[in-house]
Parts: C-alpha cells; sequence; structure tokens
C-alpha cells in the first residue's frame, strides 16, 4: 500500500503538467506552437495533443478500476485518437484551458481515494494487471517526458526572450502607462482562472475604491505578476485582496519574495498587526503556498473563501 506522502507525490505532479505547458508556451503565437524543430518531428501543439489523447484514455480507466473488481481495461491508440478528434487543429490557448479544469477535476476526484483503493486493479488487455497507483505513476512519467520535450522546444526557438530566473531581484513598482500593457498581458496558468482575476478586472477594481494599494511585481526588468492590498489603516486592517503571478514566472520564488516585500510596507503602517488574505478552496489554488508563508487560518469564511492571518 502506498505511503499518504508518495500520493500526495504524485497528484502534486498531476496538478503541475498544465502550469508547466503553460510556462512554456507562455507568449508564443499559433505559428510558433505549430512550427516543428525539423521535418517529420513533434511541434508543441503535436505534443500537447498527444498528453490531451493519453489523458483522456488513461483517466477513463480511473472510475472502472475503483468501482468494480479487476475490470477489463482496453488498450487504445492515443495517437490514433488525437486524429479523430483532431486536437492539432484546435486553437492552442483555449483547450489549454479545458485540460488544466478536466484536471483539476481528476485531482480532486483521486484526493478523496483512500490508501487502500490505490492497490485496486484493472486487467489492460496487453499489460496484464495495473493498480490505480501503477495507472497514475505512468501518467506522471510519461507527461514529465513531454513537459521537458516542450521546454526543449521553447528554447529552441529562434528571437525568444529568455525568461528571468529565480536569481533576479525582485521589486514592487508602480504601474504606468508605458507598463499597463505588460501588466495587462500577463495571465496565469489556465486551471487557475478560477482562483484569481485577470489584472484588467483588478485595476478596473482599484480605479474604484480609494483604499486600493496596488503594484506590478517585477523580476529584474520583467514585469512578472501584480499585487494589491486593500490598505485601511483607519480600520487597524490590511488585507491581501489580489496576487497573481504569470504562468510562466511561477515557481521561481517571486511570489514569495514580494510577500515579504508587502510585510514590510504593511509593518510601517499605522496599527498594524496581521496581514489578511483570502483563497478560493480547490486543487490548484494558493492555500500550501500561503500557509509555507505563515500565514494561520482564522476559521473565518468570507463569501465561500476561506481567510488566513500572517501575524507581523
Amino acid at each position: 500500500m502506498p505511503s499518504q506522502t508518495e500520493v500526495n507525490t504524485l497528484l502534486a505532479s498531476l496538478m503541475h503538467t498544465p502550469t508547466r505547458i503553460a510556462q512554456a508556451t507562455a507568449g508564443l503565437n499559433e505559428a510558433q506552437v505549430r512550427q516543428p524543430p525539423a521535418e517529420g518531428e513533434w511541434s508543441m501543439m503535436d505534443v500537447f495533443a498527444h498528453v490531451r489523447a493519453t489523458d483522456d484514455i488513461i483517466a477513463g480507466r480511473v472510475v472502472p478500476v475503483l468501482v468494480r473488481d479487476q475490470p477489463k481495461l482496453l488498450a487504445y491508440d492515443e495517437r490514433r485518437w488525437a486524429e479523430v478528434t483532431r486536437y492539432t487543429q484546435e486553437h492552442f490557448e483555449q483547450p489549454l484551458e479545458v485540460f488544466g479544469l478536466r484536471r483539476a477535476e481528476l485531482v480532486h476526484a483521486l484526493r478523496q481515494v483512500s490508501l487502500a483503493d490505490w492497490e485496486r486493479t484493472g486487467i489492460h488487455e496487453e499489460r496484464g494487471p495495473q493498480s490505480l497507483l501503477a495507472i497514475v505513476q505512468r501518467v506522471v512519467e510519461h507527461e514529465e517526458e513531454h513537459c521537458a520535450q516542450l521546454e526543449a522546444l521553447r528554447a529552441a526557438i529562434a528571437d525568444l526572450p529568455a525568461l528571468v530566473g529565480p536569481e533576479a531581484t525582485v521589486t514592487l513598482r508602480e504601474i504606468t502607462s508605458e507598463t499597463l500593457e505588460a501588466v495587462l498581458n500577463l495571465k496565469v496558468a489556465p486551471h487557475q482562472r478560477p482562483f484569481v482575476a485577470s489584472n484588467a478586472v483588478s485595476l478596473a477594481q482599484a480605479h474604484f475604491y480609494t483604499f486600493a494599494w496596488y503594484r506590478a511585481i517585477y523580476a529584474d526588468e520583467t514585469p512578472v505578476g501584480f499585487m494589491m492590498l486593500a490598505d485601511q489603516p483607519e480600520k487597524s486592517e490590511y488585507f491581501l485582496w489580489r496576487l497573481m503571478m504569470g504562468a510562466e514566472h511561477q515557481g521561481k520564488g517571486y511570489g514569495r519574495r514580494a510577500i515579504e516585500l508587502l510585510v514590510e510596507y504593511v509593518k510601517a503602517r499605522p496599527n498594524a498587526t496581521e496581514l489578511l488574505v483570502s483563497y478560493h478552496p480547490g486543487d490548484g489554488g494558493p492555500r500550501d503556498f500561503y500557509h509555507k508563508l505563515g500565514f494561520q487560518e482564522t476559521g473565518r469564511i468570507e463569501e465561500g473563501e476561506v481567510v488566513l492571518r500572517l501575524p507581523l
């Protein structure tokens, strides 16, 4: 029987795949994602279509394995399925969003599975007995291979600016007419969109609320995210209203450093004793990120969101 740590690691890997694909393809146009590196080789669109087709097939095996005793698992050619569905003929962004949402649903379902049920098996018509654990491990290994392939394809695209690295200096800067478009163009990974508003919505809200304090998050000279605080010293209340990091800039420590800079700002404000934040619960949400930064549960739920506090 697998340990809970082993299961959690697998589910985290599954959940990270849409983000890695979004990071690898961020800022690319349709022509770039469809351009193969050489004749007869796969483009980024081909790779993504293959990952989607495999996900369709593998995800469909989870239910029978969990609800029937040793069900027969038919073998399918995922490349043929990609052809039937014409995945390669779709625009890239919308299918990526759908893939992210479907993956969040799959991970949510798998989180409910007991450790004992991870050993339930189906009988694959070619490979024989396959446990749920083995099926998911196979998906994780397959997606790791193809995410690395996408990242290599991105690196090979000519004239594409290199992404800033984790060693970059993070700063919070006011948004100007010259930098507005770059901030508006920042997008989270598709599966994260239910959890955070777009920067366009955030800036519109800031226009109508005098207590909104907002900044672009920069890594060196590159805008990588957006932050907005409900700054209300008259109430002795400071609430992190919005935090977003562009998909291609996640996982590099920029969000953590931006929070640290925000804490420095709030500590200097009148009667500041805590920084509040709320999040919408669900797979792909920021709960673990905030907990690692020291935010604590308050037991409060406001408008369906869990409220956390960071003592200052």
